[in-house]
Order: structure tokens, then sequence, then C-alpha cells
């Protein structure tokens, strides 16, 4: 006759057993695990480090980091607020990308939330589409300068901050 301890110890074995012992890592997460956060750091409003990768933005091109920007006699930081603009965006970021650049980045669309940052960063004014390699963005650029956002760079409360025609001659030789 079994003792009725060694038998329930025995069956817990053998439903565990059956179940997969309970480690293994197949394991769903528990409601209390969360996500690791991506380390995300903005560089300028078209290149960011995600998790130790640089991307190269696909199909936008914006102001460099150092860049001024100038408009009626006013020279402010374009390239700066330009990255913070990104920056605030920048929460849960993944991007996905295949091909390098030739600086050894990996050209990619970004997104947070849902939301295509490339895209979201054109359509506000913060880039331009970058037709020499894609039209991907030409309506979120259109749209923005509709909204008066591309012809200027921003528009914050209704006042025109900066103009700008293009980035791709600054700061190259």
């Amino acid at each position: 006759m079994l003792n009725l301890g060694k038998f329930a110890a025995m069956a817990s074995i053998a439903a565990l057993a059956a179940c997969g012992g309970g480690s293994g890592g197949n394991d769903p997460p528990s409601a209390t695990e969360t996500p690791t956060p991506s380390q995300v750091r903005v560089i300028d409003a078209d290149t960011v480090d995600v998790d130790g990768t640089r991307y190269r933005l696909f199909g936008i091109d914006a102001p460099e980091a150092r860049q001024t920007c100038r408009a009626w006699g006013r020279t402010w930081d374009c390239g700066v607020a330009a990255a913070e603009a990104l920056m605030s965006r920048a929460e849960g970021m993944t991007c996905e990308g295949g091909e390098t650049d030739r600086f050894g980045r990996t050209v990619g669309v970004c997104s947070s939330g849902g939301v295509d940052l490339n895209a979201w960063l054109v359509a506000n004014g913060w880039a331009l589409a970058y037709r020499q390699y894609s039209d991907d963005y030409v309506n979120e650029e259109e749209q923005a300068r509709s909204n008066r956002r591309v012809s200027v760079l921003a528009v914050f409360d209704g006042g025109v901050i900066g103009l700008f025609d293009g980035f791709r001659s600054w700061g190259r030789s």
C-alpha cells in the first residue's frame, strides 16, 4: 500500500513533467514582467542609435545637429530643435532596416507607439522627403507644405520660426 504523501509527491512530479517542468524558458512572461526598454540616443533628426545599432532614417533629410537656420535676420538652432522633436517621440522607439549606407549606418524606418517617425518628422516640418533616394514621404511633405510647416521649418503656437529650402548642402564640401 502506497503512503498518501509519497503518492501526492509522485503525482506532482508527473504533472510537472507533463507540462514542461515549470522551467526551460518556454513559459509565457508573467503579468508583472515588462519588456526591456530600448536604449535610444538621438544623434540628429535623421540619425539615431537604438540598442547599439546606428540607424539613418530612410527617405528623409533633416538638419544636422549643429546646423543653424536663418530667417528674418535671426539665427536659431534648427538642428537642435529637430533632434529634440524626435527625442520627444523616442520612448519605445524601434527601427527596422537592412541596407547599410556609406557611413556604416543601417538605413531604416523607426517607429514608436505604432507611429512611423520618419513620416512624422516630415509631416511636422522637421525634415524633408529625401527624393534622391525615395518618394515614400513626398505626400507628408506636401501635407506639411499645405499646413505651412515645410516652407517654414516649424510652426510653434502659430508663429513662424524659420525658413529653409533643404539641408543637403549644409556642412558638405
